[in-house]
């Protein structure tokens, strides 16, 4: 399922790549610990101790993401205790756009984690009283969206200033026993998702950019750094190698059904970038749908095919 309709040499993938909306967005949230904060307080926790809990975070971390995501607009402090002073964190509405961000993560974890100790519980729309598995539709035309039915144009803010995420080896996480009471819905989704790298790498590799240099050089990104995220993905199955030269080996990297299903999750990361990051200069890319419309999604219900917002879905941890 290529990109149609776009030139898509390294140097122009570089282009559209590394200054859109999608890589302005992973520099806000491109690690796991902001999701995880993300994920609590849609769901209604405030405060620092039960975010603590819930998410495993050590203190200091904690308290940086937090404010990271205080200064970067997608959450306000508010008081709650005046003695001593004591603040609970409240989305904005530039938080409450990634609801459905946050949805479709959810319901690609649900499919596809093999853990069972990390299953995220059941979602209920109030509205029509069902349990339900969140589906993105096309708004114009209401269908359900596939890859293949997108078309990718250059947009006006093509060859803007890039954003490059730094080259810094992140450390690997050895798998650990979480204290009593986290929450481990989402560890599966975020150990991909929530990393800058892998997500510009998938974001290459849609754009047609399946060789080691060619990602490389898509992406900006160093040797050490691709090497091991590709060996991430492989291994997590979102990606598989595939050889196209003997002698010597070379091997490219493609899509697998499990990798295609983060395509739009990535799509209204988009959006939302678009949105509440871009600014006047408007999106590299922009995408249009087989009805003949200008792409915009909703997450709606799976049931009753109502638009899923905050407020309307109960979650049973």
């Amino acid at each position: 399922m290529p990109a149609r309709n776009l030139e898509t040499s390294p140097h122009t993938a570089a282009d559209l790549i590394q200054s859109s909306p999608v890589a302005l967005a992973l520099k806000i949230l491109g690690d796991r610990w902001s999701w995880l904060i993300l994920r609590d307080v849609f769901l209604g926790v405030r405060r620092f101790e039960d975010l603590r809990r819930l998410t495993g975070t050590a203190r200091g971390t904690l308290t940086a993401r937090l404010q990271s995501l205080v200064e970067n607009g997608l959450l306000y402090r508010n008081p709650y205790q005046t003695a001593p002073e004591r603040f609970e964190y409240r989305l904005t509405d530039k938080g409450f756009g990634l609801y459905p961000v946050a949805l479709t993560l959810w319901a690609w974890e649900t499919k596809w984690t093999d853990d069972n100790e990390g299953l995220p519980g059941k979602l209920t729309h109030r509205s029509c009283g069902k349990v339900t598995t969140p589906v993105i539709q096309c708004r114009a035309c209401r269908e359900t969206l596939r890859a293949s039915d997108v078309d990718y144009f250059a947009g006006p803010g093509a060859r803007s200033e890039t954003v490059h995420p730094p080259h810094t080896q992140r450390r690997r996480r050895s798998k650990t026993k979480h204290p009593e009471g986290v929450d481990k819905s989402f560890f599966h989704v975020v150990d991909i998702f929530g990393d800058r790298w892998t997500g510009m790498i998938l974001a290459a590799i849609w754009f047609n950019q399946h060789r080691y240099d060619d990602i490389a050089a898509a992406i900006g990104i160093s040797t050490n750094i691709l090497s091991d995220r590709l060996k991430r993905l492989t291994a997590a199955k979102v990606l598989e190698r595939r050889g196209y030269r003997d002698n010597p080996v070379r091997y490219e990297y493609r899509m697998t059904e499990k990798g295609w299903d983060l395509y739009g999750a990535a799509i209204l990361l988009h959006q939302w970038g678009d949105q509440w990051l871009v600014g006047d200069k408007g999106a590299t890319l922009r995408f249009e749908h087989h009805c003949g419309e200008a792409l915009h999604c909703d997450v709606t219900c799976g049931v009753c095919s109502e638009t899923l917002v905050p407020g309307t879905i109960t979650y049973n941890r």
